[in-house]
């Protein structure tokens, strides 16, 4: 009896000690486990934060740009602040803009511009900015494309205004950078040296205006909010464009129009918001005159 009870004590003895070494290996995994996540987490926020510290440099970049593309000074100093290990380049190629008129007689487009707008560009792990064509712009996995700030685009009261601002430079940029126009700017339209038509304003037709770029989204949603029209996309091409229609403008009816059959009808249709009036009077009564007949209600 007496041996074998000190053989179950021995026995008790040493469960002890493996006891203890099994709660240690599952705290330090746990540990690991928690290590592990807050560093993944870590670096989420840095990512973040780099790429708004970005943002804010790209639209401070903007504000002084136009500055020297719209000729309120010869040149400005701005400070591109690296993000963490991310830096900003120049990309000459990146993307396009182009302008055309379609004359509506004839259905016949002539090219009016077509110009390489490149862009200063921020890339980071899941974000990409771009400054182009005079705004900013911003790629984020999973969130798509968005306009930071706009470009130089104005179109109100059926007229177009569009000072299209291209960038070229040295490849790598960080720290102070020198922003200077590169040569005298270039009118392409009105001018009447290049085409006899290309004169303001425009009597009929429509003008197009095409741009490629990796924000081609953010570009035609840009568009339709700032023209109250839409903007067709084509995404094999990564292009959008949007379709502005010249007025026709008030139009004098020199005959009169007839028909013999008892039904049918007459359409007049304005172009975009514009509203679209007619008058009418009675020749049957009195002299049958429009100055004689034009306070009662006419027939059509």
């Amino acid at each position: 009896m007496g041996q074998a009870r000190r053989g179950h004590q021995h026995q008790r003895a040493q469960t002890g000690p493996l006891a203890i070494v099994l709660v240690f290996g599952i705290v330090l995994s746990g540990s690991v486990l928690v290590v592990s996540l807050g560093a993944d987490s870590f670096s989420s926020t840095q990512q973040t934060l780099d790429a708004d510290r970005a943002e804010q440099t790209l639209t401070q970049f903007d504000s002084q740009t136009a500055m020297v593309a719209l000729g309120e000074a010869n040149t400005q100093q701005v400070v591109l602040t690296q993000s963490g290990r991310d830096g900003y380049e120049v990309d000459d190629d990146a993307g396009w803009m182009r302008v055309t008129v379609t004359n509506a007689s004839n259905d016949s487009a002539r090219t009016i511009m077509n110009a390489t707008l490149g862009a200063v560009v921020y890339e980071g792990d899941t974000t990409k900015l771009a400054y182009q064509g005079g705004g900013v712009w911003r790629r984020s996995a999973g969130d798509g494309t968005t306009m930071i700030s706009p470009p130089e685009f104005h179109y109100r009261d059926a007229t177009l205004t569009l000072p299209l601002v291209t960038v070229t430079g040295d490849r790598s940029l960080s720290g102070p950078v020198s922003v200077t126009r590169n040569g005298p700017s270039q009118q392409y339209f009105p001018n009447a040296t290049a085409d006899d038509d290309w004169v303001n304003p425009l009597e009929q037709g429509q003008v197009n205006v095409t741009v490629k770029s990796d924000y081609y989204p953010a570009w035609a949603r840009f568009f339709s909010g700032r023209t109250d029209g839409t903007a067709a996309v084509d995404h094999d091409n990564r292009t959008a464009t949007t379709t502005l229609v010249v007025p026709t403008g008030p139009q004098t009816v020199s005959n009169a129009i007839a028909a013999t059959s008892a039904a049918g009808e007459i359409k007049l249709a304005g172009s975009g918001s514009a509203t679209t009036r007619t008058d009418s009077y009675n020749s049957s009564v009195g002299t049958g005159t429009y100055a004689d007949t034009r306070t009662d209600e006419g027939t059509v």
